[in-house]
């Protein structure tokens, strides 16, 4: 029975009813700290998320099935190691697996009814084709290594980032068929102006990302650092290998060195640093974007205001 009047000339009134829509976040963490000797140590720790939000309600007014629910689930586990050999030589090594489930996706699995006026959702909600509902998926190995070697007044680090990155994306707006009516009355009658249905909305995309970097510290005296390194990046889903980036930097004790003696009531050693410096540096890929282009190029899309005669060859329900 509708909870409000049906509009002049209407026999159709609206049922209006406050539901909750909640939001829950559960998270574990684990960590165990292993000590084989003074000079090395490791560490290995798991983390799970589990997120649900009820609350992708864009307004309007529509059936509870077409909430939005979406969360982000995620889980990894790592492994670090750091070893100490003698006074010159440090080595400290990682590696981690994870795994992220961002989603955003109806109740009900059906398909899509939208009534322009008055304006009402029902069936599977399933976003827009700007805002559509999702569900990802991404897993991530990485492996990392850096090494530092003191030699005289100079502090040498080398290191290398290793990152398998294996991404699905499914765009879920319409892949079960969308009808629109312009009115109450069109829904009755069975009278859609619109389908709309997409297919191959899944991309797959793999990125092997690797960087290297070498780098020297020197420290020129008592109270003046410089800093020389390189670092190169390469990502396997790009066609780009020139990515190489140069880093410099100075760091300066004003009242540190002995030309600047009659400076120190001012300030005292070691607690005053001034610090410049230059670098280039190199973004990531957004999957996401590839993604979007990919599915630009491979959803077929079957949509009866591109080809009206559509409209004739599909009923509702």
């Amino acid at each position: 029975k509708p909870t409000q009047p049906p509009p002049a000339g209407s026999e159709v009134g609206l049922f209006s009813e406050e539901i909750a829509t909640s939001e829950s976040t559960n998270l574990i963490n684990a960590r165990t700290d292993l000590n084989f000797s003074q000079t090395h140590n490791a560490a290995v720790r798991f983390d799970l998320l589990r997120g649900r939000n009820g609350r992708g309600f864009p307004g309007g007014t529509r059936l509870p099935e077409t909430i939005l629910i979406g969360g982000r689930n995620s889980d990894s586990i790592s492994v670090s190691d750091y070893l100490t050999i003698g006074n010159r030589f440090v080595n400290q090594s990682r590696f981690q697996y994870s795994r992220l489930l961002p989603r955003s996706a109806a109740i009900s699995d059906s398909v899509g009814v939208v009534i322009s006026s008055p304006r009402v959702t029902a069936g599977t909600f399933t976003g827009s084709d700007s805002s559509p509902a999702f569900a990802r998926e991404e897993k991530r190995t990485q492996i990392q290594d850096n090494i530092s070697v003191v030699a005289g007044t100079h502090l040498f680090k080398a290191g290398a980032d290793v990152q398998l990155v294996r991404s699905t994306f499914n765009d879920l707006f319409a892949t079960g068929g969308q009808f629109t009516f312009d009115s109450v009355d069109g829904f009755l009658s069975n009278n859609p102006s619109r389908f709309v249905q997409r297919f191959d909305t899944e991309s797959r995309a793999s990125n092997d990302v690797v960087g290297l970097f070498i780098q020297d510290e020197w420290r020129i005296n008592q109270n003046l650092t410089l800093s020389l390194g390189v670092r190169w990046d390469n990502e396997s889903i790009l066609d780009d290998r020139n990515n190489f980036s140069p880093r410099v930097a100075i760091a300066w004790d004003p009242f540190g060195g002995k030309p600047f003696d009659r400076f120190k009531k001012f300030g005292e050693p070691g607690k005053t640093v001034i610090r410049v410096g230059f670098g280039l540096f190199y973004n990531r890929a957004l999957l996401r974007t590839i993604d979007d282009f990919s599915l630009g190029d491979s959803t077929t899309i079957v949509d009866s205001d591109l080809r009206p005669e559509v409209l004739s060859s599909v009923r509702f329900p």
